[in-house]
């Protein structure tokens, strides 16, 4: 890339500048205080975001704010693009060709121009700048003369090394992360062992009880046989308690029932009686009545003419309002007549007027026309002078393209005898390589395996005092069976204990006032003196004693228990570190016999030459800048025929567009004439008023005479019939004027026989029910007679099945069966707590087989952060391998280029130029070495100057330098030696020189002057 234009505001000493920049050597000179120094600060700020001071101090005084914009043109794809800063936040790359901003902020702008100036990521942008691109007034050659521990400090971060060692530091916290993860693994894997070591003896003892559970379900399954038999016998008797208690309520059932029949025989012969009373009543009233009826049906038949005569009415008012509305419109239609008739005469008057209008509209439409095609042959003709004028400007880019193409017509033969010498010395680069690269590997993995080796033998020492331990602590493991065996025989009678105190409790809160709560009676088979509540009491007082007793037994057994099991975990983990010191000790033997392979194979690889590959590297550099430069060549040349045919259609468009634009001026020049005619007939128009719009709705109007008349005459109609149909409405309406008088008449014999109908209607109801009333009646004695029959039926049956019945041998099954019930509880008591203990273990035993699943996830967990641990350790080992080497390949890299650069510069090829590992530079002469400190003025700033260039060049693809005030404190002579050996630099595309006097101006391309503002 190079630097194409620098524009500066309100910074320092200037209020407004620009500079113009081209490629090569370029000096820029002006007095002390002219502002040299602050160009290349602006150019540091905006593309390296380098300033040693605040940027208060930067600002010009007096100013508020001040900006640096740089111009440049990236190598990467051949186009120019501005770099903005201000002294406030703003801060972006512009593209001129698109007018976008392509990156804005710190971050983005940065990211962009290490891309664009070729600087690998990582590189430290500020300390590349101050070390090699643009070197601080004055410090040219003050870091090659510092100690050695200060040029370390210095060097260090711009070749990165210092990146590696923090890498390598970071990655410490990561390791010992890791350590505690297999750590707390480790833990719970032998957490998880000492969990299943019981496993064998609790599958044991699910098996014994098991067993135990198919005897107890046997014995209840008998108890419950016997009862069932004896709960057969006892219903036997149960049902003869209840058919003596069933025929005893039948007996009183069936004597109600004879009551109840008697009452109701007398009650239907009292409605029989009030029955045949209302007969004679209504025989009295029925003339009554039947008056009554006649004049109801006289009122509803006037009320139907009462309707009819309302209806009668409605019609009468509709057909007055319909007259009203026909008289309306009879006179709304002779006004419309009227109008039209008005309308017709005015017509007649308003023609020629008309024909005025028209003629003069088509006039005005002609105009206009005209003047459209006037306006657009102005508006050609301006657009055909911009547009030979973008011809012109093509005619000539294109005439400089066709002389540039046809002075590289022997590129391409260039570049390919070039590509052929580059593949030569490609193939013996890769040769080079690939014995470095296995030789670097190799001592590499010597490194590694043996650290290996020694991490082994540390590993393999820790087992063996691990083991030590383990089997000490694993003695008391033996005995582990046994004391489960007792702790589940202890649990088995505390369980049957709880299970009988747990009954014996709920029989002793359900006896109430000594009665069995099973039969609810007195219990025949205590002692003599002896109650249910003692005989309860006794039996919790000694379970309660045992329980007591066996509870603590088991507590103690519980812990003897666990610290059998805590043995046990000791015995998995011993067999797990005896697994691993085997392991351990076979990987041991394997990485000694690999290393030493490894060995021999180094040995093997002594003749690898590095110098030799950097020779060749630097060659095929050259050859890289050669191809690209006559590429370039060979693509202008192939577009020779192509551009010579752009130029012949550049200058027949432009012949053809001059002849156009003749055509379209002569033809706009008669476009004021036309405005002015245009006006005239406009303002006639307005003068008449549009006589043509009136005449439009005047023959609209007239147009409508027709019409209103037939509809004139169709309205006078509908009003002669309308007032007909009032006329025979008012005959139709007198028919009914006698109405009211005849309804009064009905309304007053209804009235009058009132009261005989509603009694007639009364004993209508009751005598309708004398047939029911007597066959009721005649129902109810023969249910007397039959109640009577079924009450001595009763009698008889009740006294049957009290002759059936013995109450003492009845007491005696039911207690036969609250014994075998008693017993059938013990065993269920029993049976659920063996049925919980199984249920408890096969849970407990479910839990271990969950255990085991994630002991192997844990093994697996395990074996992974081991795995995990060695590659972190690998990578760091690497990382703190890695910083040396880098710099060590960076350090012979500059010093081939450094050397190379320095023999140009001096013309010396006996001398070599090294710079050496504690980054001081040695000039070797003869066989005899020289420090930096040792050499000469002028000797000291070319060999500065070789190494910072070489820096540059290796670190980036930044072929630009700035080289402020070099010849400070040098004589005149040195000073013009050293312009001459900056003259002599190649492979730059811009070198800047700041100086305050005309030293450089005749070794440089360009001189730039710069004045105090």
């Amino acid at each position: 890339m190079h630097i194409t234009r620098v524009e500066i505001e309100n910074i320092k000493s200037f209020a407004q500048a620009e500079f113009e920049f081209d490629q090569g050597k370029i000096a820029i000179v002006g007095c002390n205080g002219a502002g040299k120094t602050t160009i290349l600060e602006a150019i540091a700020w905006a593309l390296f975001d380098v300033l040693d001071y605040r940027r208060e101090d930067f600002l010009r005084r007096g100013a508020t704010r001040g900006w640096v914009r740089v111009t440049f043109q990236s190598h990467l794809d051949g186009r120019q693009y501005s770099v903005y800063r201000n002294t406030g936040q703003t801060y972006y790359v512009y593209d001129p060709q698109l007018d976008v901003r392509l990156a804005e902020g710190r971050a983005d702008v940065l990211r962009f121009l290490q891309s664009h100036l070729g600087i690998e990521p990582g590189t430290d942008t500020k300390a590349l700048f101050r070390s090699a691109i643009g070197v601080p007034q004055g410090a040219f050659t003050a870091e090659f003369m510092l100690a050695p521990a200060q040029r370390k400090s210095a060097f260090d971060r711009l070749l990165k090394v210092e990146e590696y060692r923090d890498s390598s530091a970071r990655l410490i916290e990561a390791t010992r992360l890791v350590q505690e993860r297999i750590a707390d693994v480790d833990r719970r894997i032998a957490h998880a062992e000492g969990r299943l070591a019981n496993y064998e003896a609790l599958t044991t003892e699910l098996a014994r009880i098991e067993a135990n559970l198919e005897k107890l379900r046997d014995a209840l399954g008998e108890i419950e046989r016997e009862t069932k038999a004896a709960m057969t016998r006892v219903a036997r008797w149960d049902e003869a308690e209840r058919l003596v208690s069933e025929t005893h309520a039948a007996w009183q059932k069936q004597a109600a029932i004879a009551d109840g029949a008697g009452r109701r025989l007398a009650e239907a012969q009292r409605r029989l009686a009030e029955t045949e009373r209302a007969a004679e009543r209504q025989r009295a009233t029925r003339d009554g009545h039947e008056a009554h009826l006649c004049a109801l049906a006289r009122l509803e038949e006037l009320e139907q003419k009462r309707i009819e005569r309302d209806l009668l009415r409605a019609e009468v008012e509709a057909a007055s309002r319909e007259i009203l509305r026909a008289q309306n419109r009879v006179q709304n239609l002779e006004e419309e007549l009227r109008r039209a008739q008005e309308a017709h005469a005015r017509l007649q008057q308003i023609g020629p007027l008309v024909e005025r209008q028209e003629s003069l509209e088509r006039e005005r439409d002609r105009l206009r026309e005209v003047r459209a095609e006037l306006k657009a042959s102005a508006e050609r003709a301006s657009r055909l002078r911009e547009d030979i004028e973008r011809l012109r400007a093509q005619h000539k880019q294109t005439r400089e393209r066709i002389r540039q193409a046809e002075a590289a017509c022997d590129a391409q033969q260039r570049v390919e005898s070039l590509a052929s010498e580059r593949l030569a010395i490609e193939n013996e680069i890769a040769a080079l390589r690939e014995a470095l690269n296995e030789r670097r590997l190799l001592e590499e993995r010597v490194r590694e395996m043996t650290q290996e080796v020694q991490q082994l033998e540390a590993s393999l020492a820790d087992l063996r005092r691990e083991a030590k331990q383990l089997e000490k602590d694993a003695a008391a493991a033996e005995e582990l069976t046994a004391l489960e065996r007792e702790e589940s025989l202890l649990r088995d009678e505390v369980g049957r204990l709880r299970a009988a105190i747990e009954r014996d409790e709920r029989m002793q809160r359900e006896i109430e006032g000594g009665l069995c709560p099973i039969l609810s009676a007195r219990c025949l088979n205590l002692a003599e003196g002896e109650t249910l509540e003692s005989y309860f009491a006794q039996h919790l007082s000694a379970n309660r004693t045992r329980l007591k007793k066996r509870e603590k037994e088991l507590a103690l057994l519980t812990e003897r228990v666990k610290r059998a099991q805590e043995a046990q975990i000791a015995v998995a983990r011993l067999r797990e570190v005896r697994l691993r010191l085997e392991q351990d000790e076979a990987r041991y033997a394997s990485k000694r016999e690999a290393l030493g392979s490894a060995r021999e194979r180094l040995t093997a690889l002594g003749h690898a030459d590095h110098l030799r590959l950097a020779e060749r590297q630097a060659q095929m550099v050259g050859i890289d800048a050669e191809i690209k430069k006559w590429q370039r060549e060979a693509l202008k040349h192939a577009e020779l025929d192509a551009l010579r045919t752009r130029l012949q259609e550049i200058e027949e468009e432009g012949s053809r567009l001059k002849e156009e634009l003749k055509m379209a001026e002569a033809m706009a020049a008669g476009l004021p004439q036309l405005e002015a005619d245009l006006l005239g007939v406009e303002k006639d128009l307005r003068a008449l008023g549009d006589p043509r719009g009136q005449m439009t709705l005047l023959r609209a109007e007239a147009e409508r005479a027709s019409d209103a008349n037939a509809r004139l005459q169709q309205a006078r109609v509908e009003l002669a019939e309308a007032k007909q149909r009032a006329v025979d409405l008012e005959a139709r309406f007198r028919l009914f004027e006698t109405l009211e008088q005849n309804m009064e008449a009905a309304r007053a014999e209804r009235d009058r026989t009132a009261a005989a109908h509603r009694e007639y209607v009364a004993c209508t109801l009751l005598v309708e029910r004398l047939p029911e009333c007597r066959a009721e009646v005649e129902r109810a004695a023969r249910e007397a007679a039959e109640a009577q029959r079924a009450l001595e039926q009763a009698r008889a049956e009740h006294d049957r099945a009290v002759a059936n019945y013995d109450a003492d041998k009845h007491a005696g099954e039911r207690a036969q069966l609250v014994n075998l019930r008693e017993r059938a509880a013990s065993i269920r008591a029993q049976l659920s707590w063996e049925q919980d203990h199984t249920a408890s273990l096969r849970r407990e035993l479910e839990q271990l087989d969950e255990v085991r699943v994630r002991l192997e996830r844990e093994r697996r967990e395990q074996a992974r952060l081991v795995r995990l641990k060695e590659g972190i350790e690998f990578i760091r080992e690497k990382l703190r391998e890695a910083g040396p080497l880098v710099a060590e390949s960076y350090l012979y890299n500059v010093s081939v280029e450094a050397n190379q650069l320095f023999r140009e510069m001096m013309g010396r090829p006996d001398q070599s130029l090294r710079w050496s590992r504690d980054y001081e530079i040695i000039l070797e002469e003869a066989g005899h070495e020289r420090s930096f400190q040792n050499l000469s003025g002028g000797e000291q700033m070319v060999a500065a100057l070789a190494v910072r260039l070489a820096l540059l060049k290796e670190l980036s693809d930044v072929r630009i330098a700035f080289f402020d005030e070099p010849t400070v404190n040098m004589d005149a002579e040195r000073r013009q030696r050293l312009a001459e050996i900056i003259g002599q630099v190649r492979d730059f595309d811009q070198l800047f020189v700041i100086s305050h006097d005309d030293t450089f101006e005749q070794t440089v391309d360009h001189v730039v002057a710069v004045q105090r503002a």
